[in-house]
């Protein structure tokens, strides 16, 4: 995440071993791990884009990041603002009092998708909120090697805007999923081409005062290493239940912000601070420290990894 402020903001793999206490993948030092990564066109078909191929990058401005405000006295139909700030919030009806939310897409998506429409729905049935909504479509409804060039410098206009309204950080809460998890905030952040050395483009925990991560398809569309403080694990955090053969990883993917946005107007999902998925079933960890999933406020007093099982369906949350 390359939005570098002091706020909160909130990925298994196939054969992770262990760096201290925390869960570590050292394929994830290779950038090109995936060289040919998996998606679908416009017609539902697979293709596969090659990772190692030139392209021409040119870094993203202000003009190619949009960002659409919604409030409680406009809850369906957002302001829409310039990232540079030419367009004054006094116009709008944002309101200072209330708590600020960044949400930020991913790959092929764009502000009305469904991370931003579930995301900002559950924030809205719990509170009244200033929602924050970044589209930067024009840059990933191409090609992934462009979306990945584009990273930092997307994350430094949205950093660069946050300050500019800014008045005080505890209000700011971040949340992005995919390319948009490194953006801001950490829904099974991307995977492909970001690597554990390389902590410039992506969410780490420098990043943030307190930085969670929510892992659904490590080793394949997301990271799966531990890059937070408190980094979670549903189901092990690779493949998630409930998505069957789910080939090229979208709906293992889509899980973090499903979960997310449950989190948020259930009684939560409870974790254990384990080092594996087999230990936590098989009740090693059931006396260590327990932490709530996700959440409107995340579990600042988390530390480490954490593990825990869903249902393969809506409601998601074992309690």
């Amino acid at each position: 995440m390359k939005v570098t402020i002091a706020l909160i903001a909130v990925l298994a793999v196939a054969c992770p071993v262990k760096s201290g206490s925390r869960h570590y993948d050292p394929k994830e030092e290779d950038p090109l791990r995936i060289r040919y990564l998996p998606a679908l066109d416009a017609n539902g078909n697979i293709y596969y884009e090659d990772l190692q191929q030139e392209v021409a990058v040119s870094r993203a401005s202000t003009s190619d990041v949009k960002i659409y405000l919604y409030t409680p006295n406009n809850l369906d139909t957002p302001s829409v603002l310039a990232s540079d700030g030419s367009v004054s919030l006094s116009s709008t009806n944002f309101d200072a009092s209330l708590p600020i939310f960044f949400v930020t897409h991913g790959w092929n998506n764009n502000y009305e998708s469904d991370i931003n429409v579930n995301v900002k729905a559950a924030i809205q049935a719990v509170t009244n909120a200033n929602i924050f909504v970044v589209d930067w479509s024009s840059i990933t409804n191409g090609l992934y090697t462009v979306s990945y060039s584009n990273v930092q410098s997307v994350g430094q206009i949205v950093g660069d805007y946050i300050y500019s309204i800014m008045t005080n950080s505890s209000q700011f809460h971040l949340v992005g999923h995919s390319l948009g998890g490194h953006v801001s905030g950490s829904l099974d952040p991307a995977g492909p081409l970001f690597t554990l050395g390389n902590t410039e483009n992506r969410v780490d925990p420098s990043d943030a005062s307190f930085v969670q991560v929510i892992h659904t398809n490590g080793g394949l569309l997301g990271f799966g290493s531990a890059i937070g403080h408190a980094d979670y694990y549903p189901n092990g955090g690779s493949s998630q239940p409930g998505c069957g053969l789910d080939l090229i990883g979208t709906c293992a993917h889509s899980r973090a912000y499903y979960y997310y946005s449950e989190s948020i107007i259930s009684s939560g999902f409870t974790s254990y601070n384990c080092d594996s998925l087999s230990n936590y079933n098989n009740g090693r960890c059931n006396d260590n420290t327990r932490s709530l999933m996700g959440q409107l406020y995340v579990d600042t007093s988390a530390n480490g990894d954490y593990y825990l099982n869903t249902n393969s369906e809506s409601p998601y949350s074992q309690g």
